[in-house]
């Protein structure tokens, strides 16, 4: 389970270890930012898009070598996320059950859009 910066950062070297990652995003984002989703006081710097997260998200899938990785939390099942998420490629989303129909439909619509695209 990647939920940290530091277990960001080293997903290579737990790769050795691991057959397969998954990414806690609530805390992945709450950690980075230093900022929780639920506490009032500082909500507003909660930003799943913020470029540090971005960036983490995107050192995870290059360092994986390969292997599995299924991004979870709020973020995965966040429609306006999820094409970011498909470009940086990730392929498994980890949802709420009543989210995987329109899930579905909009994965199935970016690739509609981009016929040369590749979504798994």
């Amino acid at each position: 389970m990647i939920e940290t910066p530091a277990a960001a950062l080293t997903v290579g070297q737990i790769g050795r270890y691991a057959d397969f990652f998954s990414v806690g995003t609530n805390d992945l984002i709450q950690y980075t930012l230093v900022a929780g989703r639920d506490d009032a006081t500082v909500s507003d710097y909660y930003d799943e898009t913020h470029s540090s997260i971005l960036r983490l998200l995107g050192i995870i899938i290059g360092e994986a070598s390969g292997k599995p990785v299924t991004i979870c939390g709020e973020m995965a099942g966040r429609e306006e996320v999820i094409p970011t998420l498909l470009e940086l490629g990730f392929r498994a989303l980890s949802i709420s059950p009543p989210l995987i129909p329109t899930t579905k439909e909009l994965i199935r619509s970016i690739n509609a859009r981009n016929p040369g695209g590749h979504v798994d």
